[in-house]
């Protein structure tokens, strides 16, 4: 009798101390996540607090800028929202935003940039983000067939003959998923901030980091991932990066706390394009135009001139 107590009793703390912790991190990792817009946001309180006038001057810029509200239809029957501000050129960027993130948030300096270089501006919303449908969000994985259907959307339009992909965290691993399978027709470079490896490497990292037992965890988020989400949470970017004949230009930090520099560095080197390392010394998670200033917006500006008329 004593015996089945201690092991009730084992049960009960094993279901305190990680099943039901399990169940918490899978619904707070992969659920919705809404935020409010640019504009409506309190910077003051985030770490875009030291960048906030210049995110919104750069925001007021861009809603100067003629805008096409766009719609697409996912396979599993998700309704994907995004907006379309063009100026009538031949080249086009997709800016593909971070976990939790929104495309002004994320974007508003580098798309005022890009816009003043020739370029239309493509603002996909992520699935399980804001304006587009979806409870959950799949850390880029799901995200990365996404992206292929924005791709084809920019290139049914007649004056989108040129494409530079931009995808910063979360976005840039959903860029780094779909790298192998792209072609240059269309497509001439793409801009990797801060990318995982895998979601896997990032929730491990997560957890060292706030001091939980990741590899109780881990396991059963990863079986529910698969069983709810239909994704393996242990996909690599490594092996599509590794396939790609895209050009890449890497930017990472080495003040990221979210994405440890080290990944960014493994990303890069098994980048198998024409590629180019940016390393922004002191830059956050998501900062490293924000923050690098003029050496980001020169190397950016650099960059694309190498690969785009």
């Amino acid at each position: 009798m004593v015996i089945v107590q201690i092991l009730i009793a084992l049960l009960l703390l094993y279901l305190i101390l990680v099943f039901a912790p399990a169940i918490l991190m899978y619904k707070i990792v992969f659920g919705r996540k809404d935020r409010p817009k640019l504009p409506e946001s309190d910077l003051s309180k985030t770490y875009y607090a030291p960048f906030a006038d210049r995110l919104l001057d750069s925001y007021r810029f861009l809603q100067t800028i003629n805008v096409e509200e766009v719609t697409l239809r996912t396979p599993d029957g998700l309704t994907l929202r995004g907006e379309y501000r063009g100026g009538g050129f031949e080249k086009t960027v997709i800016f593909f935003h971070g976990y939790g993130g929104t495309p002004y948030h994320q974007f508003s300096p580098q798309a005022e940039q890009l816009y003043k270089a020739g370029f239309n501006l493509l603002f996909p919303v992520q699935r399980g983000h804001n304006e587009s449908e979806g409870d959950h969000t799949t850390l880029g994985i799901t995200e990365a067939s996404d992206l292929l259907l924005w791709i084809g959307w920019a290139k049914s339009r007649p004056e989108c003959k040129e494409i530079l992909l931009y995808g910063i965290s979360m976005g840039c691993s959903a860029i780094e998923y779909a790298g192998g399978d792209l072609s240059e027709e269309r497509i001439r470079a793409m801009i990797l901030d801060c990318g995982f490896t895998s979601p896997y490497d990032q929730l491990m990292f997560d957890a060292k980091k706030h001091h939980l037992p990741g590899k109780l965890f881990l396991p059963y988020i990863g079986f529910w991932a698969r069983r709810f989400l239909s994704i393996d949470i242990k996909r690599d970017t490594r092996p599509s990066l590794a396939k790609t004949s895209i050009p890449a230009l890497f930017f990472h930090g080495t003040e990221d706390e979210t994405v440890p520099l080290s990944q960014g560095l493994a990303n890069f080197e098994a980048c198998g394009s024409e590629k180019e390392l940016c390393v922004i010394d002191g830059a956050g998670h998501t900062l490293c135009y924000l923050y690098g200033g003029e050496e980001a917006a020169l190397k950016l500006d650099t960059f694309i001139r190498k690969y785009f008329r």
